[in-house]
């Protein structure tokens, strides 16, 4: 092993009903959110098996996963690699490519009115309005967005493919535990976006959104600059 494998890391704490890939993924998602394994850092294969009781093959399976969601980057012969975290990156992601995902889908569900939908919307935004709990917030985001991707049934392929970009996250498991911060961002905008669906008002959708992903940059940021991976 070399310098960078032999780092000791935070104990692992396993989720219920996950397989080997997705908690050696999870763990490893954790080590580099939190600032244990830096950016062009090596990933020690070993080290990780070790640590989580397990063979290098979920392991491996686990950075290909990592790989396909922004984390890592691997090199042919010589392993994988933490990428680079930057502002710029961050704010791409959640100002860009997030802001502009959620605004096509609301729009979309602004323009339709499809009725199963908006009573979805409805009742998952009231719902917010008396949410302090990180795990409810976690899964009342999660029934939003699977009510915006159901509007999209007449639309397979880009269903699929929007479902695929939303798993990907700076913040690995439930981002309203690990950014407790961030808890009040859908209780204090989800509900006035349901009723602007409902008015079908496009400007405002457009202006909460981009209040609400710019926010959560911010926090993010914040929580890579307080362990040191991004400059203050």
């Amino acid at each position: 092993m070399g310098p960078e494998d032999s780092q000791a890391f935070s104990r692992p704490e396993f989720g219920p009903r996950r397989s080997s890939a997705q908690a050696a993924a999870s763990y490893i998602a954790r080590l580099i959110f939190d600032g244990e394994l830096r950016p062009g850092s090596r990933v020690g294969q070993e080290q990780i098996a070790e640590l989580l009781g397990m063979s290098k093959v979920p392991v491996r399976e686990a950075l290909v996963a990592l790989e396909r969601d922004g984390w890592i980057h691997l090199e042919q012969h010589r392993g994988a690699f933490v990428n680079p975290i930057t502002r710029e990156g961050i704010a791409e992601h959640y100002q860009e490519l997030s802001r502009m995902m959620l605004e096509y889908l609301l729009n979309r569900a602004a323009r339709r009115q499809n009725p199963p939908v908006m009573e979805a919307l409805r009742r998952i935004g009231a719902a917010f309005e008396h949410t302090d709990e990180p795990a409810d917030a976690l899964h009342l985001t999660g029934e939003f967005n699977a009510a915006l991707i159901a509007d999209m049934a007449d639309l397979p392929r880009a269903r699929m493919l929007l479902g695929t970009l939303q798993m990907s996250s700076f913040v690995p498991g439930n981002q309203y535990e690990s950014l407790p911060e961030t808890t009040h961002l859908p209780r204090r905008f989800l509900p006035g976006i349901v009723r602007s669906v409902e008015a079908s008002d496009f400007d405002a959708i457009e202006r909460a959104v981009g209040e609400m992903t710019a926010e959560m940059t911010e926090c993010v940021i914040a929580h890579f600059v307080n362990r040191g991976v991004i400059g203050a």
